[in-house]
């Protein structure tokens, strides 16, 4: 939503594709769960995943062509 405002405050309002802004490595998303429902070792291994995919160690396979 940043991005789309920035645009529009800086005279350049275009109908461009923000889906990348969306996605956990630029702060769109992220990973909710409710803490003791799955293992600690469950939980430890989910927050090591969620800091690679946020450092953009880890890649997450994406469908941009979708929805259509």
């Amino acid at each position: 939503m940043d991005a789309a405002i920035a645009d529009v405050a800086a005279g350049k309002p275009v109908g461009r594709n923000y889906t990348s802004y969306g996605l956990m490595k630029e702060g769109g998303s992220d990973i909710v769960f409710v803490k003791g429902v799955a293992p600690a070792e469950a939980e430890a291994a989910m927050e090591a995943k969620r800091a690679e995919i946020k450092a953009g160690t880890f890649e997450v396979a994406k469908m941009m062509d979708e929805p259509k």
